[in-house]
């Protein structure tokens, strides 16, 4: 594997960890779910402050992959939260 893709993959892993973590900690929270904005502004990314972008597209996709790995889930309405094996295994 090349330098590229593992930097890419060592990142993604980070970010992953970090969304999961912001969410592990909303779980006992009356309202557990987190929006992407919630999440991206508690995990210190900066908005982005360019007109036309969409200031949490990196957070929104961090959270498409872990929802894919049943990780998070997603409640429309609600937003996105850890799920209950995600986060019975990262307290253990």
């Amino acid at each position: 594997m090349n330098t590229y893709k593992q930097e890419a993959r060592t990142g993604l892993f980070h970010l992953k960890e970090s969304v999961l973590d912001i969410l592990l900690e909303a779980k006992n929270e009356e309202n557990s779910y987190r929006q992407p904005n919630a999440i991206r502004k508690r995990s210190g990314i900066p908005k982005i402050e360019e007109p036309n972008a969409h200031a949490n597209t990196l957070i929104y996709g961090v959270l498409l992959h872990l929802g894919a790995e049943k990780r998070v889930e997603y409640k429309k309405g609600y937003g996105w939260r850890i799920t209950d094996q995600e986060a019975l295994l990262r307290s253990e």
